[in-house]
């Protein structure tokens, strides 16, 4: 009986040892979850060797990730979204100022609709506002899935505009031949930047966009003696989107001038303004703002093509297009060379509006009517054959008789009487073919004379 109660007072003992220890590691246990709590309630997770301490210490606000969003698209894109968000924003202020611009509601933008076109608006820009701002909508906390009722007034309102303000191709930047682009060359604009004429000239040989030139700086631009020619580096381009960075080589055009290097050559020109340029390493070549260069261009531009409307500094890069595919240069070939994404827009966009046109119209009736003559090969038919006159004969005989020199021996005297076998037989076989085969020129073929 004694031992009985021992045993049970030991096992009193232990259990309730064993509960302290339960109770002070649930402790422990509840503190230290505790501390790692952020103040919205929710356990921060941290990585592997971070203690939730130092994770604490990282806050990451609103704005932070409205900047980091905003990186997705180009910094030109952000402005024009601002812009038509800002724009919008003010008219929904001024018809309701209770409403609240985002989320968009269906009537107020087709109101919006209405405003722009009654104020002028082209109808391409109305349609870029309603898909920036639908684009927008679809981003905003709150926005919903529009009813079918909602997008059939919607497509009511596109068609309006289609109606009411019309449809016109859109207008791209003017196109320099290649005997403009050499008088570009030796123009100054009234800044008196120099540099401008050389931009024009590495601009259109790179195949670059304004901001890709004037973003170039010494460290971007190579010269390889070996091959004569330039590697020009573009940092950041429009379709680079992981900003890896893509490669241009510009070669000389002056290689066979007598003369030395030519007023036009790119690779000279662009080695010279380094030479004399005192611009920093991170610095543009060019030694101006992005907007003075953009003006000394179109100067460049007007004066030498005598044009002032689509006198942009986007014409260089047009013009590149039309100059390598003018020489024949495939679509596929100008894609590469111009960083472009696929041959689309190519030829839909960039190979389209010539500035050239006029002069290259004139000559298109007379190439649709006027006679094929001197064609190095004739189709084989009933309407292509024809009898061979007497002086044709004779001149593919006087063509098939060997020289003089060659008659001086028997082998010279063969090699006659097989020039003349020959002239014989061809003039025998077009005689036969234009009397009896006109009708199956299939047939013509098995004709072999040896």
């Amino acid at each position: 009986m004694a031992n009985a109660n021992q045993l049970a007072e030991w096992l009193r003992e232990e259990k309730g040892r064993k509960d302290r220890i339960c109770h002070e590691y649930l402790r422990s246990r509840k503190y230290s979850v505790k501390s790692a709590l952020n103040k919205a309630g929710e356990p921060t997770r941290a990585r592997a060797g971070q203690s939730a301490k130092s994770s604490e210490r990282i806050r990451i606000s609103n704005d932070e990730v409205v900047a980091f969003l905003e990186k997705a698209r180009a910094t030109s894109t952000q402005t024009q979204y601002r812009s038509v968000a800002r724009g919008y924003s003010n008219f929904v202020a001024t018809q309701d100022p209770s409403a609240a611009p985002f989320p968009i509601d269906a009537e107020m933008l087709i109101r919006y609709v209405a405003y722009l076109t009654k104020i002028g608006r082209a109808s391409s820009t109305i349609f870029k506002y309603i898909r920036v701002l639908r684009v927008q909508d679809r981003a905003c906390k709150g926005a919903r899935p529009w009813s079918t009722s909602e997008e059939e007034l919607m497509r009511l309102a596109r068609e309006a505009v289609r109606r009411i303000c019309g449809t016109s191709p859109p207008t791209q930047a003017l196109t320099l031949t290649d005997g403009e682009l050499r008088n570009a060359a030796l123009v100054t604009p009234r800044s008196g930047r120099k540099e401008a004429s050389t931009a024009v000239l590495l601009g259109v040989a790179a195949c670059l966009r304004p901001g890709e030139l004037h973003a170039l700086n010494r460290k971007d631009i190579v010269y390889d003696a070996a091959e004569r020619a330039l590697w020009v580096t573009v940092r950041e381009g429009k379709t680079d989107i992981e900003r890896v960075g893509e490669t241009v080589l510009v070669s000389c055009c002056c290689e066979n001038s007598i003369e030395g290097p030519t007023y036009y050559c790119p690779v000279h020109r662009t080695l010279k303004l380094l030479e004399v340029s005192d611009v920093g390493h991170n610095e543009s070549i060019f030694g101006c703002s992005r907007s003075q260069l953009d003006e000394d261009i179109k100067e460049i531009l007007r004066v030498t093509t005598g044009r002032n409307e689509r006198a942009t500094s986007h014409a260089l890069r047009r013009s590149a297009a039309h100059l390598m595919a003018a020489r024949g240069v495939s679509p596929q070939q100008i894609a590469d060379h111009g960083r472009w994404r696929s041959t689309t827009t190519v030829i839909n966009t960039y190979l389209r509006q010539s500035s050239s046109y006029k002069e290259d119209a004139q000559e298109y009736s007379m190439m649709m009517f006027a006679p094929q003559r001197d064609q190095p090969r004739q189709p084989v038919g009933a309407a292509s054959q024809r009898k061979m006159s007497l002086g044709e004969t004779a001149r593919a005989v006087e063509s098939a008789r060997p020289p003089d020199s060659a008659i001086s021996s028997k082998a010279g005297v063969e090699t006659m009487s097989r020039g003349w076998t020959n002239a014989w037989r061809c003039w025998a076989r077009l005689q036969f073919q234009s009397k009896y085969l006109p009708w199956h020129p299939s047939r013509l073929d098995r004709l072999k004379y040896h």
